[in-house]
Parts: C-alpha cells; sequence; structure tokens
C-alpha cells in the first residue's frame, strides 16, 4: 500500500515537471523547447487554462481515489461502438486539419501533385497513391491538391483508429487496460499526420501500426508472420525511413525460427517470409520502371547526397546544424521524442526509478519486440542526417513514437497493476494537454504562421533549412498577394544560400512587386525594382520586356526601344516587342527600320486580329514614308 502510494506520488510530480516545462518553454529560447513550445502561442488566458487543468490532473490521484470511470458499453466489444468511433475521427480529423503547409514540405507536395509528379525515390508508394487519388478525384469534383491530400490522410487517420482499437483489445487484459492503450496512441504527436498533414507520412504511419499489430498477434499465431512481413515491405515502400523497424522484423524472424524443430520446415518458413517480403517492393519496381522511373534513376537519388550525419563539420556536409554527438543534436532529438511520444518523458523516468521492477516485465515477447522496433528506429533517427533539421523533420521519423508509446504503456502498465487506471489519469492527461494544443495550432493559420517564422531563428537549423522555409513563406505571401512580404523573405532566402534556385525566385519577387507598383502608376519604384529584378536574372525576357513597356510608358522611348530590342535577341519572334518597337521607331521617325519590324511581325504572326492590327498600321505607316 505503501509502495504505491510513493509510486502516484512520484508520478505526479513527474506530471508536475511536464507541465512545468511546458510553461518554462514559453520563456526560453525556441531552440531548447521547440517540442513543448504549443502554449507560447495561444492568448495568456487560454496558457493559463492549460496550466489549470494540468496542475488539477496532476493533484487528482493525491486528493482521493480517481481513474477511468467504470462504464456499462465496452466499446472494444460492442460492434456499434467499434465502428462508430473511427467514423467520428474522421470529423475531427477534417474539420481541425492542418491551414498552412509549412510543416515537412508541404508546399513542395502541392506543386507535385499540381505538375502530376507520380514518382519519388524515396516515398514511391506514398507519392504514387497520392498522385492517382488526387487524378482521380479531380475528375469528379474540383478539389484542391492540398484538399486532396487532407482527405486521404484523415481516410489513413479513420482506418488508424479502426487498427488501434483492435491493437488496444489484443494486447490489454481489462477494459482500463485497454483503454489506456487505445488513448495512448491517440495522445501521440504523431496523431498531427493524419489532420490533414500534407506531407507524405500519414500511410507510412498507417502500414506500420498494421504492421506491428500482425507482428505481436504472431507471437500467438504464427501465420501472421507472413502477412506482417508483406505488410512491412509495403510501409517501407511507402517511406525508406520504415527500414528503422528491420531489427525488429529479424528478431521477429529468429524468434519464429528457433520454434522450428527440422531443416525442411526453417527453409520453408524463411522461403515464405523473403517472398512476402520482396514481393510488393518487385511489383512496385516493375510498376515504376513502366512509367519511366526506373531503378538506376532510384540509386541516383540515393546516392545523390549523404545520409548519415557526420562525426565533424566539413567540405562532405557544408549545410548540416549540427554533427554527431553535439549538444544541438541531443536536443533536437530530445524534443522529437517530446512531440511525437510524450509518454517517453514517464516511461523514462519511471523506469531509472523503478528499473529492478520491470526487468521481467520487458521479457515478454511482445514487448521485447515492440522495444527492440522502438530503439532500432531511435539509432536510424539519431544517425540520420536530416538538412532541414529534425525541427522541420519530426515528421520524417514520427512513426518512431508507435512502438515507443506502446511498449511505454505495456510496461507502465505492468508498473502499476491494479492502480494503473489512476497512473493512467495523470500521465494520459499531460499527453492530452501536450498533444491537442498542437493540433490547434496547425489548425490556426495565424498561430501556426506565428510559431513557423520563430522556429526559422533556431540556431539548431542549418543555412539549407532556413533558405528553405524562407522561400515557403514567399511562397505563402505570394498565394496572400502580399508582394512585400514575399520580397522579403525571398531576399533571406537567398542570403542563406544564394544558388540558382533563390536567385531566380528573389528575380521574381522583384519583378511581381515592381508591376505592382507599375499599376499603381509609382514608376520611380517600379523602375528600381525592375532593373534589380534583372541584376539577378538578367536573361529573363519577360521582366526585360516589362522594363521596355515601363520605359515606354515614361516616354523614354530611345531605353524602351534598347530594351525591345533586347527582347528580339533572345525571343526573335515575340510579338508584341517587334510591334512595339515598331511604334517607338514610327514616333522617333525611324520609319524604314519600323517597316522591317512590321514585315517581321507579320511574318511569324498567325492570329487574324493581330495581323488586322499590323496591316492597319503598315498602311499609316507607308502614308507617312510617302509624305
Amino acid at each position: 500500500m505503501i509502495v504505491n502510494r510513493i509510486n502516484i506520488i512520484l508520478l505526479s510530480c513527474l506530471g508536475a515537471a511536464f507541465i512545468l516545462l511546458h510553461v518554462c518553454a514559453i520563456f526560453l529560447p525556441v531552440e531548447y523547447f521547440w517540442g513543448l513550445d504549443q502554449w507560447r502561442y495561444f492568448p495568456a488566458p487560454i496558457t493559463v487554462l492549460f496550466i489549470l487543468v494540468g496542475a488539477v490532473i496532476c493533484a487528482s490521484p493525491l486528493l482521493g481515489k480517481s481513474g477511468f470511470p467504470k462504464v456499462k458499453i465496452n466499446i472494444f466489444s460492442n460492434r456499434i461502438f467499434f465502428l462508430l468511433i473511427p467514423v467520428i475521427s474522421f470529423s475531427f480529423f477534417w474539420f481541425v486539419r492542418q491551414k498552412i503547409f509549412f510543416l515537412g514540405d508541404g508546399y513542395f507536395w502541392i506543386r507535385m501533385l499540381e505538375n502530376g509528379i507520380r514518382y519519388r525515390a524515396l516515398e514511391p508508394l506514398e507519392v504514387f497513391i497520392h498522385s492517382v487519388f488526387y487524378e482521380s478525384t479531380t475528375k469528379f469534383i474540383n478539389i484542391s491538391p492540398q484538399d486532396s491530400w487532407a482527405l486521404l490522410s484523415a481516410m489513413a487517420g479513420v482506418l488508424f483508429v479502426f487498427v488501434a482499437m483492435r491493437l488496444s483489445d489484443y494486447l490489454g487484459s481489462t477494459y482500463r487496460d485497454k483503454m489506456m492503450i487505445f488513448l495512448s496512441m491517440l495522445s501521440m504527436g504523431t496523431i498531427q499526420l493524419f489532420y490533414g498533414y500534407v506531407e507524405t507520412y500519414s500511410i507510412a504511419a498507417l502500414l506500420t501500426l498494421i504492421f506491428i499489430y500482425l507482428a505481436v498477434k504472431s507471437f500467438e499465431k504464427r501465420s501472421f508472420a507472413y502477412v506482417s512481413f508483406f505488410v512491412f515491405s509495403l510501409a517501407v515502400c511507402s517511406h525508406i525511413s520504415v527500414l528503422g523497424f528491420l531489427p525488429a522484423s529479424i528478431y521477429l524472424y529468429f524468434r519464429h525460427l528457433f520454434q522450428f524443430s527440422t531443416l525442411l520446415s526453417k527453409m520453408r518458413f524463411t522461403l515464405g517470409i523473403i517472398i512476402s517480403f520482396i514481393f510488393p517492393i518487385a511489383i512496385m519496381l516493375l510498376t515504376f520502371s513502366a512509367g519511366g522511373f526506373t531503378l538506376a534513376k532510384f540509386l541516383n537519388e540515393y546516392s545523390s547526397s549523404g545520409h548519415i550525419l557526420p562525426l565533424v563539420p566539413g567540405i562532405l556536409a557544408p549545410n548540416v546544424a549540427y554533427t554527431l554527438f553535439s549538444y544541438k543534436h541531443f536536443i533536437d532529438i530530445w524534443n522529437e521524442l517530446i512531440l511525437i511520444a510524450p509518454i517517453s518523458f514517464f516511461a523514462v523516468f519511471l523506469v531509472m526509478f523503478r528499473f529492478n521492477d520491470i526487468k521481467i516485465i520487458i521479457l515478454e515477447h511482445k514487448i521485447t519486440y515492440l522495444l527492440v522496433a522502438a530503439v532500432s528506429s531511435l539509432i536510424l533517427c539519431f544517425l540520420f542526417n536530416m538538412e532541414i533539421g529534425v525541427s522541420r523533420d519530426w515528421d520524417l521519423f514520427s512513426t518512431l513514437a508507435l512502438p515507443i508509446t506502446i511498449a511505454s504503456v505495456l510496461i507502465l502498465i505492468g508498473l502499476f497493476k491494479e492502480r494503473a487506471h489512476v497512473a493512467g489519469v495523470v500521465i494520459l492527461g499531460c499527453c492530452l494537454i501536450h498533444t491537442i494544443p498542437w493540433v490547434v495550432l496547425n489548425a490556426k493559420e495565424d498561430y501556426s504562421l506565428k510559431r513557423y517564422i520563430r522556429l526559422t531563428s533556431s540556431s539548431t537549423w542549418s543555412r539549407h533549412a532556413k533558405s528553405y522555409a524562407y522561400d515557403e513563406l514567399r511562397y505563402f505571401y505570394e498565394e496572400k498577394n502580399d508582394l512585400l512580404a514575399a520580397l522579403d523573405w525571398a531576399e533571406k532566402a537567398y542570403s542563406q544560400l544564394g544558388n540558382e534556385r533563390y536567385r531566380l525566385n528573389l528575380a521574381a519577387s522583384y519583378n511581381n512587386v515592381a508591376i505592382m507598383f507599375a499599376e499603381q502608376k509609382q514608376m520611380l519604384e517600379a523602375e528600381s525594382y525592375f532593373l534589380r529584378s534583372l541584376q539577378h536574372d538578367p536573361d529573363d525576357f519577360q521582366t526585360i520586356r516589362n522594363v521596355a513597356l515601363l520605359y515606354f510608358e515614361k516616354k523614354e522611348y530611345d531605353q524602351a526601344l534598347e530594351y525591345f530590342e533586347k527582347v528580339l535577341i533572345l525571343h526573335p519572334n515575340d510579338i508584341e516587342s517587334l510591334r512595339e518597337s515598331a511604334r517607338i521607331c514610327y514616333i522617333l521617325g525611324m520609319y524604314d527600320k519600323a517597316d522591317g519590324y512590321l514585315k517581321r511581325a507579320l511574318q511569324v504572326n498567325k492570329d487574324k486580329e493581330i495581323e488586322r492590327q499590323l496591316l492597319i498600321f503598315q498602311n499609316q505607316l507607308w502614308n507617312k514614308m510617302k509624305n
């Protein structure tokens, strides 16, 4: 009794520490607590409410008996509720979905769908599914790429909730245990993937959960092992990062292999596992090869850059924000774990204090398998070279939260035994007030934008990461038609990483702002921005033509003619430049030259109305030349 009381007091203290960390994150530098800084961006009264709710949750076990209430209807055995809850979850996923797409590479994937790109090396199956879904859906309804992506991710979320219920029902021995496992998966940060998240991980997360479910079921029935390896292969095809679970799959394979008594049965089992794993990959490669994306292209994309974080900075890794075993690296890994698997905070400390009590618990095959999966995927996350930075690429290893969360809650159930439901109130309560604000944060455009801009100041981001982020902000403000703000971010992107891409984007932003000033008849400002655009992209004929038109509007005909002639060097058949050059020459009294431009325009023109206008102008010119 006394031991249980001490455990509950310890747990309440951990919950209070967890809430205190969120409070500290409001005031401390963003790079140290970006995994817990959600409260920073809400109005003060809402933040105070979060703190008060957290305090009540942490104190509830100390105030008296608490825990999950006893219910008459078991949602895991009642078929109506078993089907209804996943359907209800779709409403949450869709109506509280992400509103802007700075997380991960959202805008990049939107443009991919717009351009009809189906094939990518790192995430081949997921991109293919989203592309086919978008192309099919647009045949029946008018849907944007982001809504198409969001719809498919929310649908994947429905299946995720369904599988989570099945897994919880299988792993839990009592209703309260089942609820703890189920709610722990719903309180993960990984659940954000299904709230309209425009990235390439929602299907990978769903397949990974199915793989884990089948794997733990296989300890009871070996035939599930074949299906689990098949699904594991699909998950790897969906995103290459799922290979972090390979050691867990090997553990699963050998665990079953040692149960066979004869060499022939072992060989049959091994052959079945190999076929189960290879078959989806082979089909994917054949399908993509038929679409022109060959194995050679896959290998070329993989070999184009290093994927392992270097020990020391240098020429081979000029854009990395940090190296292996640096304090910045550890900060980012710690924040990633807290963000995607908040239950790990409680599990780590409780394991430290109660290690002798859990040694027997973790030797159970299901938990051992989950721990192997968690450790192996964590090692891959630790080694992986994320040029963008973990605080932008939390989603890349979001599947890591699955084995960590499930293993943690099973260990905690074994640790607290009959008091597990009381422990669940503290742990899951704290996890939910960690994850729910994050979901709401990304569903609010102004909150999400504020957080994203603040993150760009983080010292744990590389120059590559910052330039990419600034360029997405440029794209966002262009969509909002706030061209001056877009230009500001374009300048910042180019200052961080002055490569060809950001140079051309900066030139385009200068051109857009110049056009805006020209439309407002602010000619001096327009001229200044047009010339800045040409400094960064001197061969862009559209900008050169805009400058020529500007000088024509200002009646500076000599300069206008000079720029129109530059256009004609780049595009000799540009009708507008030929016509305007003829008009300028006519105004300047250069009639022969004007006639030459008109004849060239008539030769290349194919539009009847333009031809009629050119002939009228030519008649006027000839009459002038006769006089």
